[in-house]
């Protein structure tokens, strides 16, 4: 069985600090992690950030991943 894989982009324009991008990457990361079971059908994923909009924010990003999800049909 296909497993689900996640590939994240985040660009210096978006974030300027390294310990910043880092942080986005590791929020994904582990909301990634904790749903990935949750899954409807394997998904290759690519999330990329193309504003800034409070992104190290843990609540924000979470609820962002959220809609996302949904919207592409892969969480039930």
């Amino acid at each position: 069985m296909r497993e689900s894989r996640l590939g994240i982009v985040i660009s210096k324009r978006i974030l300027k600090r390294a310990v910043d991008r880092n942080r986005f990457k590791r929020i994904i990361r582990e909301y990634y992690r904790n749903r990935k079971n949750k899954f409807a059908n394997p998904a290759d994923i690519v999330i990329r950030a193309v504003e800034k909009h409070n992104l190290l924010e843990t609540n924000n990003l979470n609820r962002y991943l959220n809609l996302l999800f949904q919207k592409a049909g892969l969480t039930f």
